[in-house]
């Protein structure tokens, strides 16, 4: 029973994330770049220290006990996550929600997960592990491959013809996508890193690493917001906010909703893996990632992404999704055999 909750726990995560740019459809009288502005400061600042707070009494007193070294990586990466962010934004608004998500998804994992095998350590490449992320490393590379190829199907048919505009927007967009994955994996490289020294500082004061943990995410969040806050205050400012009508409550309860769904299913995710237990790196990482890209790509199926689109850009978007949640797993295995053999 208890595993069955901690699984409904990962796919409501999984849903909550994936959801959580829904509401900006719904905001038309706001600029998009204001609405990003607002969602950033409920998402990075706001829901990281709350968090923080009803964990913990002095959650910044725990977290200055890390070395200082530990506290700069964290700065570094939440920089690099922030720019990936600005990334991942702006190709949202040129190719859609699903197209996104699977770029930024894709290629973060291979950032994170793959490459630092491929580089420092080598020797796990010659065991069944190290063939396992070999086969995921390719299938995530056709997973993008096949992404590029039914956005590019898709928008050619939108615009009837490939214009010089239209192909300019298109190579952008997916250039956005790629970055945004590639940044925003040192979110997660930066924080297992300090994790080590965080579980310490549990261990020195008798306090739970899963608390401790979510500390972490604070000095990663915040350092993001200084990139992602100036972009997108800097494009306010260029679409006159004197004239935006302010006084809009539902607009506001949208801004608290998408920074609740962004970053909420960090804490349910990690409670959800330790009541799983030996299974819970193992089988709650692809099955989140896995409920992320599917929950996104429904929205933008509902949103009409790819209502004009011909069948081929269909059916290879939803082979490259297929792929994506199979390399996803693959990884997941090798991990498990990886850790067994050690």
């Amino acid at each position: 029973m208890e595993a069955f909750v901690a699984t409904s726990f990962v796919l409501v995560a999984g849903a909550m994330n994936g959801s959580y740019a829904q509401p900006v459809r719904h905001m038309t009288r706001w600029p998009q770049p204001l609405i990003w502005l607002l969602f950033s400061c409920v998402a990075f600042v706001v829901m990281p220290i709350l968090s923080a707070n009803l964990l913990l009494h002095h959650p910044f007193i725990v977290l200055s006990r890390l070395p200082r070294h530990n506290l700069t990586i964290l700065a570094g990466g939440g920089l690099l996550f922030g720019i990936g962010m600005v990334c991942f934004t702006a190709c949202y608004r040129l190719l859609g929600l699903g197209v996104s998500f699977v770029l930024n998804i894709a290629i973060g994992t291979v950032f994170a997960a793959l490459l630092p095998i491929f580089f420092l350590n080598p020797q796990k490449l010659l065991n069944l592990s190290g063939l396992i992320n070999i086969l995921a490393l390719l299938l995530f590379v056709l997973a993008v491959i096949g992404t590029c190829y039914a956005a590019s199907c898709r928008d050619r048919q939108k615009k009837h013809e490939a214009t010089h505009h239209s192909l300019k927007e298109l190579t952008l967009g997916l250039l956005l996508g790629v970055l945004s994955g590639v940044f925003c994996s040192f979110q997660g490289a930066a924080y297992g890193y300090c994790l080590p020294a965080m579980n310490s500082v549990a261990k020195q004061y008798h306090l739970s690493t899963f608390i401790t943990g979510n500390l972490l995410w604070i000095p990663i969040f915040c350092t993001a917001f200084i990139p992602y806050a100036l972009h997108h205050a800097r494009l306010s400012l260029q679409t006159k906010p004197v004239n935006v009508p302010f006084k809009l409550p539902k607009y506001w309860l949208y801004i608290v909703a998408m920074g609740v769904m962004y970053y909420t299913p960090l804490i349910i995710y990690s409670m959800a893996v330790q009541k799983m237990g030996e299974l819970g790196t193992g089988f709650g990482w692809p099955l989140l990632m896995s409920a992320i890209v599917l929950t996104s790509n429904f929205w933008g199926w509902r949103q009409g992404e790819w209502q004009q689109a011909p069948q081929r850009a269909i059916q290879a978007m939803k082979k490259a999704i297929f792929l994506m949640i199979i390399a996803i797993i693959l990884l997941s295995i090798g991990a498990h055999i990886n850790v067994h053999l050690h």
